[in-house]
Formats: C-alpha cells, sequence, structure tokens
C-alpha cells in the first residue's frame, strides 16, 4: 500500500520502545465496517483523521475519528493521491484541526506492516509532524503504527587519527548530523457497540 511516492531516499525506519495508545470513535469504527462488508476481497484506502489527546511521547494518546474513504484497489495493493474533495469534506465535517494519516484493508488477510507499508511510512512521514496508519480487515483487527521523522545531531565524538609518521593521536570529530523516521507500535482500543453514522458519507463511500 501507498500514497503517491515522492521521496527518493528513504530515511532508515527505526522501531521505538515506547507504545502509543489509540482510539478509534465509533463513527470511524462503524464506517470501517461498512467498508470491510462493501469491499471485502479487494484493499482500499483513504485518509485518516485523528487527533492527539496527549503529546507527551511517554504517555501519547491519539484518537482516530474519520477518514475520507478514496481508492478500491487490487487484492493486494491500493494507492492514491490526495482527491479534490477532501478539503471540502474536512470544512463541513470540522476536520480541519485533525491531523491527517493513511488508512487501508487488507480484506481477508491478517493485519500487519509488509515492506511496502513501512515504506509507505518512510516516505510520507517527512511531510508531517506526527504520522499515523492504519491497517484493518474484514474481521475487523486492526494494527497502527505512528511515525516521526528526526533529525539527530552527533557532537563530542572523538576518534583516533593516524598521523603520516605512523602514530595515532585521539581527535575531536566535527559535529554529524543523521536522519531517521521513529516508528512507534500502537495499543489500539476500539468500541464494542454499534452506532449509525452520517448518511452523506455513504454516498461518498458508495462512489468508491
Amino acid at each position: 500500500m501507498s500514497q503517491q511516492s515522492t521521496v527518493q531516499n528513504l530515511f532508515p525506519l527505526v522501531e521505538a520502545e515506547q507504545k502509543v495508545k489509540l482510539s478509534i470513535s465509533n463513527d470511524c469504527f462503524n464506517k470501517i465496517k461498512f467498508m470491510c462488508n462493501k469491499i471485502n476481497t479487494l484493499e482500499w484506502s483513504g485518509v485518516l483523521f485523528y487527533n492527539v489527546i496527549n503529546p507527551d511521547i511517554n504517555n501519547c494518546e491519539l484518537e482516530a475519528v474519520d477518514f475520507y474513504p478514496v481508492d478500491k484497489g487490487t487484492a493486494g495493493h491500493t494507492q492514491f493521491e490526495y482527491p479534490e474533495g477532501l478539503f471540502d469534506y474536512m470544512m463541513n465535517n470540522d476536520l480541519i484541526e485533525c491531523k491527517q494519516g493513511l488508512i487501508h484493508s487488507h480484506n481477508n488477510m491478517s493485519v500487519f506492516f509488509s515492506g511496502e507499508d513501512k515504506s509507505e511510512l518512510q516516505d510520507n512521514a517527512p511531510k508531517h509532524a506526527l504520522y499515523l496508519s492504519l491497517i484493518v480487515n474484514n474481521r475487523s483487527e486492526m494494527c497502527a503504527k505512528v511515525a516521526q521523522y528526526q533529525k539527530v545531531t552527533y557532537s563530542g565524538i572523538k576518534s583516533k587519527r593516524r598521523n603520516f609518521d605512523g602514530t595515532e593521536e585521539v581527535v575531536d570529530m566535527l559535529p554529524m548530523e543523521d536522519d531517521y523516521i521513529y516508528c512507534y507500535d500502537c495499543i489500539i482500543t476500539k468500541p464494542d457497540d454499534s452506532v449509525e453514522f452520517n448518511s452523506d458519507w455513504k454516498v461518498l463511500a458508495q462512489k468508491v
């Protein structure tokens, strides 16, 4: 799965030890079930909207509140460019302040981050302050990762240098910078009860 790729050289992906709490709103959960029911043999994808409830990295909490369905793909792949109607949908549904990520289905397969899914994180994380990717399937199983681009500076590093006469001396190295994508697994909480969602959204989903 991927959105339109623009980055040629992907930064290294580093799996962080911290976990991020992710809750799925009733409305979002039922839209996911609707899409998985209607498109149950192919992958589908869309723009995910979520809020940061607690930004503390040691106790980070997010809430997925909605998504804009965009693409019906093949049995093993889905890809899209941002749709023209996205901004209007955000304005009409009070989503302007939300962060944007990715949601896509694995239809009848298990939920996991494939090599392609991880590459998508590496590709799109530098474009966002925080980037959430949520994978779902027809059994309402879910997994998610949060990715964040970080520039790490190393200073105060010492190294040995061999002189022209064969002797060695310890020298201070110049500060160095490296780019990484830090990736956090999510602990997902989803609702138990079914709640109806806006009928206008169903019309939007049926266009996909």
